[in-house]
């Protein structure tokens, strides 16, 4: 009998021996590479990081790394995916998801939740939120996180000066450019040069769609939306109103934060930041974007949203993909969410998280910071393709040269044709559907 005592006690002393030896181990550490070096987007970002590693002291430690913007992180975490040097988890351009389960560098969220976490309600999110980075078998591989969708900033004194607010439809707009170009001489608005803007484009001033419904291909000629869309672009960039962006300048939203532009389109995630560096400079509006104005007097609009997610990385350790389970899910929480959008500017993305009693104290307080999700009444998610980051960049260095090198319409839809068709695999479609 003693001798089976002191069995037992010798069992548990090495059991304790190896609990403390985990123990003395530490928490599981996990790296998060994401897309916000400075500004009111980092400090809310290393907020919630600090938040999450004081709740999961001694359990799992996150360390934040800034690597550069959407394309330079992604771009960054594939390379060093082959090394095993990639994050656990990382910062993805939402629209890029479908575009990166291909290389199996991510987990799908969908089936790891399900195994591993069945209490956990992916349903949390607004559907629109999910179209990204959601398979033809409805699998979702990464979860909102800094989402955005482009607003409309104002210079309200220089806009008053003119006699006008903020334009509501683009025929409003072109008067406001037509009437500030002629007294000054200057470009009258400004926005970014990128594929999802120009998406916005053809869906609202054309009529038309990007890609097909099922991303393989291209809607170039649906309802002659991309030609219209690059006709009002080339009218507005001859006759001086829209600035066209130069290696040499700060670009359209410096000059815009400097009090040289009535208005210009950007990112509801800057509006944090342009509240703040405009006080005493000018004063500043936020509406939603211009739309068509229609024959009963009511204005068209259609948006998209932009912004990134958040994915976890297929070639870690289980300990370390849990701890990334528990960071993503820490995150993108609606308690996250609510934090993140008012101090941000970007996007609410959960049901139902408008009637948040600090949502709505948060908005009354500043109108400004419900204008983004107002105009998610607009959202009309049809550009998705599995081969977005593949066109991304060459239909990007067309569009900048069509901006620059006074290309006309017809040799860029000539170029654009040629972008899409070498990577598409249906080419060019006659449908959306």
């Amino acid at each position: 009998m003693k001798k089976v005592f002191a069995m037992i006690l010798a069992l548990v002393f090495c059991l304790s021996l190896g609990m403390t030896a985990a123990s003395a181990e530490g928490p599981v550490e996990i790296s998060f590479w994401h897309a916000w070096g400075s500004g009111a987007n980092y400090e809310a970002l290393t907020k919630l990081v600090d938040d999450f590693n004081a709740a999961h002291e001694g359990e799992i430690h996150v360390t934040e790394q800034y690597i550069g913007n959407y394309a330079e992180t992604l771009s960054k975490f594939n390379v060093s995916f082959k090394s095993g040097e990639n994050p656990t988890v990382s910062i993805i351009d939402a629209c890029m998801s479908l575009n990166e389960l291909q290389y199996g560098t991510m987990i799908n969220l969908s089936e790891y939740a399900a195994k591993n976490d069945p209490d956990y309600d992916i349903g949390q999110f607004v559907p629109a939120m999910l179209v990204f980075s959601t398979d033809t078998d409805g699998n979702v591989w990464s979860l909102p996180y800094g989402r955005s969708t482009q607003i409309m900033y104002g210079n309200m004194d220089l806009l008053g000066e003119l006699g006008y607010g903020m334009p509501q439809s683009w025929e409003e707009m072109w008067e406001i450019c037509e009437k500030w170009t002629e007294k000054t001489g200057k470009p009258a608005y400004g926005h970014p040069i990128a594929g999802g803007y120009f998406t916005f484009y053809i869906t609202v001033w054309g009529g038309g769609e990007y890609f097909s419904k099922d991303g393989l291909g291209a809607c170039m000629y649906l309802n002659d939306g991309w030609e219209k869309a690059l006709t009002a672009w080339r009218n507005a960039i001859d006759k001086g109103w829209y600035e066209v962006p130069s290696l040499t300048t700060g670009g359209f939203w410096e000059d815009f934060m400097a009090g040289n532009l009535p208005f210009c389109f950007y990112s509801s995630g800057n509006l944090g930041g342009a509240i703040t560096k405009t006080e005493g400079v000018f004063e500043l509006g936020v509406d939603m974007l211009p739309g068509k104005l229609q024959d009963d007097g009511s204005i068209y609009r259609r948006v998209y949203t932009g912004g990134s997610n958040l994915m976890l990385s297929s070639n870690k350790s289980e300990e370390e993909t849990k701890a990334g389970w528990e960071f993503i899910k820490f995150m993108t929480s609606t308690e996250s969410n609510i934090y993140h959008s008012l101090k941000t500017g970007y996007v609410l993305s959960h049901v139902g998280v408008e009637n948040d009693p600090r949502v709505q104290e948060a908005w009354a307080a500043n109108p400004k910071a419900r204008v983004a999700f107002d105009q998610l009444a607009y959202l009309n998610e049809t550009h998705v393709s599995p081969y977005m980051s593949e066109i991304d960049n060459e239909l990007v260095s067309s569009l900048e040269a069509f901006a620059s090198d006074d290309i006309s319409v017809e040799d860029e839809m000539a170029n654009l044709k040629d972008i899409m068709e070498s990577v598409l695999p249906n080419g060019i479609v006659d449908t959306y559907e």
